[in-house]
């Protein structure tokens, strides 16, 4: 049989095989093991990457032999996810989740069944009997014929790592003890160097397995796990199964923290994708040329991680050394600069607790969630690609002004309402247009029931107008209730309208400006209503004359705004409100610059939005009135707190580790934000949490923090005398601790802060100390001298 558990040791990935039922759980049942999952499930989703790792199919090469075993493995695992999306409601989600278990366990003879086990997060991981005729992925085929569930299509590697939960009975549901038995994959003791099955290492890497002095196999250019889910990095590591590396002398396996593999996918991306027959050749060599920049020039290297795409090695290997013969400039191509930090970007949100443990805490766009709930991807779903993480933040300012009457509590126990102001920065063309197409299809309602109010109001104004007796005037209906407001109106006419949305039941004007100059309309000191709408505190006017509306009433406004940067800065007079709590109130997102493919025209960036149909509209009133049904006070759902607190554990520990100023100012009113949509996404699901309202609102907050730094982080440091910035493009505070080396004075944080324009008065350089010996992270070694110890990650 075959299950082995992935380690490291001295920087390199390691795999050990398990021998028996006794080890198996007890690796699985580790305290760390316990917590981990836990934090998984309750929301802290990138930590899924700390959980224990196994392999069961450890067999890659086209014979199903490892390299240096002289038995095939004879198991198989395979991986079943159920995705909401395909289920109307989470009940039906919920059920069919439920009832894999069933299936799989009345089928456990005719599968051989060895192990099954739910998995950290969405579904199942299953081993069975291979059936030694057929190839990794027709076993899956034929195990999910035979049980009716469709297995993971991402996950049909031979080389396959599942994370691991807990030996928990509600966890480990079933186990055979014949996976332990090891008369299959024994291992020679000696290395075996045969290049001509063309395998590639048990787990994702380019080296030749070797045996350790402890008896487990060895992959020495293999130190993070291996990239899943990550786009097209799983296609650029099977073509990495055809490399030139197993003839070649050991390299390097990243480029400044970053895996190869990832790196030649996007390369390949922007060289227009796999090459077809007779461009094989061309294309291997244009991906040298690039890929030389990043290798020393070195030739071999570049042969040890360039795919063949099924060119002979010998042929391949001559296009790569002519290829880095040949002249060219010094300077790093575009090509190879765009590859780079698109790999980055990937790269830091799918590892980032590894990379935070050895960088910064800089921040990547966070990838969207691949199951979204049910209203943001009904909103979403007529929207490109590039728009839509943008639009799914977009979507709930306009449906919150639907609620009425409704508070709920949060973490800190205050009283809170759903109020939501957001703001789209995009650059001029660049498909903002669509942030309006998607308003109006939630407010729709909105607006038919301010027409109604309408038609009342001006009966009421004609019937007025047409009294000449003062003595006869009649007062105008107290019911009369407008929500939508335009771009141009006094203080008086707002003081009504929120005049009459109190007296309504505490319901929330709304707004939308297709430029954020439009905001002035509304008032002189914008700052000031911005602080008041978000509190939902009272404002008003005082009249003399009884034509005039007087009196003081909550100020429950919603708005969304699309602009570009240049146009927010001098809209929000960034010198002050980045700094009295204007700018921490909105909910910023960020519309990307396009990026198109090798030979794109201008024609193939214009925005293409689906046809929205009847059934769109019809689900985005459906949204809407469920809102607005809802009235009362709550308490936010347990799950929900616990996220949030999550949240500022995060962010408490990014502001201490990196003394970022801008991380703790922003990120308080942040995790609210985040915290008003999980509210409004539990009311949808008909009060019930669920882990995709879970996964959803962590990435929210992330996707918000990201966004900020985008926009506001330089400018914010910029207005604090003393203070500086980054403006390597890549934003994000910086963590003190990982630039020092492992033992360090004193004076080496003195310069270190005096390097990034930080105070270096002895009181601040002193806390900074104390803040990392209380928590664990260094010890003092001698009179101001200190070592590392560890540190955790914020994720």
């Amino acid at each position: 049989m075959s299950c082995y558990v992935i380690y490291y040791k001295d920087g390199a990935k390691m795999m050990r095989q398990i021998k028996s039922r006794e080890e198996y759980v007890a690796l699985r049942n580790t305290t760390a093991q316990k917590e981990t999952v836990d934090a998984v499930r309750k929301g802290k989703s990138l930590m899924k990457r700390r959980l224990l790792q196994f392999n069961y199919s450890c067999v890659p090469g086209e014979d199903m032999r490892l390299k240096g075993c002289t038995t095939p493995s004879d198991t198989a695992g395979m991986d079943v996810d159920l995705h909401r999306n395909d289920y109307s409601t989470d009940e039906d989600y919920q059920k069919a989740l439920a009832a894999i278990p069933e299936k799989v366990l009345a089928k456990k003879d005719d599968l051989g069944l060895l192990m099954l086990e739910r998995s950290a997060t969405k579904g199942y991981h299953l081993v069975f009997r291979r059936k030694p005729e057929l190839t990794q992925e027709g076993n899956l085929r034929w195990a999910s014929d035979l049980l009716g569930v469709e297995y993971d299509a991402g996950a049909k590697d031979i080389t396959r790592v599942f994370f691991s939960t807990t030996a928990d009975a509600n966890d480990l549901l079933y186990l055979d003890d014949a996976l332990f038995e090891n008369a299959a994959a024994i291992q020679n003791p000696e290395r075996v160097t045969d290049h001509s099955t063309g395998c590639k290492p048990c787990v994702n890497g380019t080296s030749t397995p070797q045996k350790s002095a402890e008896g487990a196999t060895e992959f020495h250019n293999e130190t993070m796990p291996p990239l899943q889910g990550s786009g097209n990095a799983g296609n650029a590591e099977n073509d990495s199964a055809n490399a030139l590396s197993s003839a070649m002398p050991s390299f390097q396996d990243s480029f400044n923290g970053i895996p190869y593999p990832l790196i030649i996918s996007h390369l390949e991306t922007l060289l227009g994708g796999k090459p077809e027959h007779g461009a094989r050749n061309n294309h291997i060599f244009a991906m040298a040329c690039n890929l030389r920049y990043i290798c020393n020039h070195d030739a071999d290297w570049v042969i040890s991680i360039c795919p063949t795409y099924g060119e002979s090695r010998e042929k391949a290997s001559a296009t790569i050394r002519s290829a880095c013969n040949r002249a060219q400039s010094i300077t790093m191509s575009d090509t190879m600069k765009r590859a780079l930090a698109m790999a980055s970007a990937e790269y830091q949100l799918s590892h980032r607790s590894q990379s935070d443990e050895n960088g910064d805490y800089r921040i990547a766009q966070p990838k969207m969630p691949d199951v979204l709930p049910l209203f943001v991807k009904d909103a979403i779903a007529p929207f490109p690609d590039y728009q839509r993480p943008a639009l799914a933040l977009a979507c709930f300012t306009p449906l919150m002004a639907y609620f009425s009457g409704t508070r709920f509590r949060y973490i800190d126990n205050t009283w809170m309402e759903p109020s939501s102001m957001f703001v789209l920065a995009g650059g001029a063309g660049k498909g903002k247009g669509g942030h309006k197409i998607l308003v109006d299809a939630i407010t729709r309602l909105m607006k038919e029931q301010d027409e109604e109010n309408k038609l009342r109001d001006e009966e009421w104004k004609k019937a007025d107008k047409e009294t000449a007796d003062n003595r006869k005037h009649k007062a105008r209906p107290d019911d009369i209730c407008y929500q939508k407001l335009c771009g141009d109106v006094t203080t008086s006419a707002l003081t009504q309208r929120q005049g009459d949305c109190h007296r309504a039941g505490g319901k929330f004007i709304y707004s939308y400006f297709s430029e954020a100059s439009m905001l002035k309309g509304v008032a002189s000191d914008l700052a000031m209503l911005v602080k008041i709408a978000y509190d939902c505190d009272e404002r008003g006017a005082a009249r003399s004359s009884s034509k005039g509306e007087s009196g003081e009433y909550p100020l429950r406004w919603n708005f969304s705004v699309s602009c570009n940067k240049t146009v927010l800065h001098k809209t929000f007079n960034f010198s002050e409100t980045l700094h009295d709590g204007t700018l921490q109130r909105l909910t910023f997102a960020v519309l990307p610059e396009r990026k198109p493919e090798a030979g794109a025209r201008g024609r193939d960036l214009v925005p293409r939005y689906k046809d929205h149909d009847e059934e769109y509209d019809r689900r985005m009133r459906m949204y809407a009135e469920k809102v607005q049904k809802v009235k009362g006070d709550f308490d936010s759902p347990a799950e929900l707190e616990e996220l949030s607190l999550c949240r500022c554990d995060d962010k408490y520990d990014i502001y201490q580790n990196a003394d970022d100023q801008f991380f703790e100012d922003y990120g308080n009113r942040t995790i609210a934000i985040a915290h008003k949509i999980g509210f409004t996404l539990w009311v949808l699901n008909d009060m019930e949490w669920s882990p995709v309202i879970d996964e959803f609102v962590t990435w929210a907050f992330w996707y918000m923090m990201w966004a900020k730094c985008v926009l506001l982080r330089e400018s914010f440091y910029a207005t604090l005398e003393g203070k500086g910035f980054d403006t390597n493009g890549n934003p994000g505070p910086r963590n003190m601790l990982t630039q020092l080396k492992n033992r360090f004075a004193i004076a080496d944080l003195i310069q270190l802060r005096r390097s990034e324009q930080k105070s270096i008065d002895e009181e601040d350089v002193r806390h900074q100390i104390a803040v990392w010996l209380n928590r664990g992270h260094i010890k003092e070694v001698e009179m101001d001298v200190y070592e590392k110890v560890n540190f955790r990650t914020p994720l």
